[in-house]
């Protein structure tokens, strides 16, 4: 894999009052990989047992975003109107050639070999404008309310080839472009107050109102809707003196679908799987209620979060059990009992630890036509970060991450994984420049899974090996003065409709 970034931003200060900043941000990447396939069906579908696929995969992301600020501080402390500007544009450029033997259950040929191509390009485009105004009102009162209007565009089109060994030629049935576009209107107020030393409150609300079409060329589909929602936020904090804190809270979240998961066209994998979209696809909601509590150095929280209409990938059979597929639907609820403990401290004045475990019960359950599914059990992971600042010059990092299973929709993974990265640091050149080592996934703990799909009529165990193993050797440099000031540590602010388009792609 091979990655461009690039950063770029600069403020002005006419007065003092006024700050007007301009920010860009970009990546570039390639990236080439290899995947085998095996496919063995018992009892035999035409004579064939088994079907081998061997591809090749190359891509190329390119996401950049553009942003405009104006900052204005008014007379009263902290009182300021804050308005973004931001435009963004992805471009992704995937192929994939797949080349197919299939196999009697004797071994012979029970069909011809098959080579086939598929190209994926896709345009993103996003838009968006806010304005935040801050109004601290006194030392314990706060007020904040802005608003936000974001604007999104995808193409996604789907070329598929066969070839006869000299020519490609185009395959309509497996062939087409996907059109969507979504506008959000949204608006909200945040309140804050200090009642006393102790006691302290927030409460806020957003309003959202979305309306977005699907446009699927082949066969003219088009589909659409529109929905309102609010979703509230608030919390209660008690500081009883400066080494205890507890704090209660409520927050109420939409997650709308990916574009790729609105998509209706079907990706055929092989001749016995494929993926399709749903362009029915509702959003989902999520409900937290958490409370915390924090000693010195010690946090402790306790949370209950509820899924409503998660978005999953439902497999399916299809053709009386000769294709087997992946449909994204809404899930019923997915419901989940977590204590997570975090532990931050330094010792021997160079080593500085932070530990979190987290151990949760997660429900799965969704009304089926004959009884209600259930997908219950235990999960957790374990992180354990280390730094270590040997000299003033040289650093370590040693972190461990642990996750001993998971369970979501129709999926139950009880497999330990794990994840060992291990990084040096050197600074070199009057401390302008730095080089690094980087080596994340070390032995390979978190690349084989195994996961079973446990639903009724329908029961399927699915084993990857992929190879997430990387080690990387990085330099950077610093120019100019260090007495200029910085430029204030900002966002584009289309993070979140960027990352629907980002996930989409992978």
């Amino acid at each position: 894999m091979l990655t461009h970034n690039i950063r770029a931003g600069a403020d002005f200060t006419p007065t003092k009052s006024d700050i007007f900043g301009i920010l860009f941000t970009g990546f570039i990447s390639d990236n080439a990989s290899h995947r085998n396939a095996m496919t063995q069906i018992d009892p035999p579908l035409d004579n064939t047992a088994l079907s081998v696929m061997k591809a090749r995969l190359t891509s190329r992301v390119g996401q950049f975003a553009y942003n405009a600020n104006y900052k204005h501080l008014f007379g009263s402390e902290g009182m300021s109107l804050n308005v973004d500007a931001n435009y963004g544009h992805n471009h992704f450029r995937n192929t994939q050639e797949q080349y197919y033997t299939f196999s009697s259950p004797t071994g012979a040929p029970s069909d011809p070999n098959s080579w086939e191509r598929e190209r994926s390009p896709m345009i993103n485009r996003l838009w968006s404008a806010k304005a935040d105004y801050e109004y601290p009102i006194s030392e314990t009162k706060y007020l904040k309310v802005g608003v936000k209007v974001a604007g999104i565009e995808t193409d996604n089109g789907i070329v598929h080839e066969l070839s006869d060994g000299n020519n490609w030629e185009n395959d309509p049935r497996r062939s087409n472009d996907f059109e969507y576009h979504e506008n959000i209107y949204a608006a909200y107020a945040i309140w804050r107050q200090q009642l006393n030393k102790k006691w302290g409150y927030q409460v806020g609300v957003r309003a959202e109102y979305t309306d977005w079409k699907g446009v699927q060329t082949i066969g003219n589909q088009e589909n659409g809707r529109d929905y309102f929602k609010l979703f509230p936020t608030a919390y209660l904090q008690y500081t009883p003196n400066e080494n205890h804190s507890i704090v209660l809270s409520y927050s109420r979240n939409i997650r709308r679908p990916d574009f790729s998961a609105l998509n209706p066209f079907e990706i055929i994998l092989d001749n016995y799987s494929f993926i399709r979209g749903n362009p029915d696809l509702q959003p989902s909601y999520v409900d937290n209620i958490q409370l915390s509590y924090t000693f010195k150095k010690l946090s402790t929280i306790f949370v209950y979060t509820r899924n409503n209409g998660m978005v999953i990938m439902t497999p399916v059979s299809e053709d009386n059990g000769q294709r087997i597929g992946t449909v994204f639907e809404n899930f019923g609820n997915r419901t989940a009992y977590i204590l997570q403990v975090g532990y931050n401290s330094m010792f021997f004045d160079f080593w500085r630890i932070n530990l979190m475990g987290q151990f949760a019960y997660i429900t799965n359950q969704t009304p089926d036509a004959n009884s209600e599914f259930k997908n219950n059990g235990f999960s957790g992971v374990l992180v354990w970060g280390n730094n270590f600042q040997i000299t003033k010059t040289f650093s370590a990092d040693l972190g461990i991450f642990l996750m001993p299973g998971a369970r979501a929709g129709y999926d139950r993974s009880d497999k330990v994984r794990n994840n060992i990265s291990f990084s040096i640091s050197k600074s070199i050149l009057k401390n302008k420049g730095n080089i690094t080592f980087r080596a994340s996934d070390i032995f390979a703990g978190s690349s084989v899974s195994k996961t079973s799909i446990l639903m009724p009529g329908l029961n399927s165990v699915v084993v990857e090996d992929r190879n997430f193993r990387v080690f990387t050797l990085s330099f950077g440099y610093r120019f100019g003065s260090d007495k200029v000031k910085q430029v204030r540590n900002r966002e584009v602010g289309i993070e979140e409709e960027a990352s629907r388009s980002t996930n989409q792609a992978q």
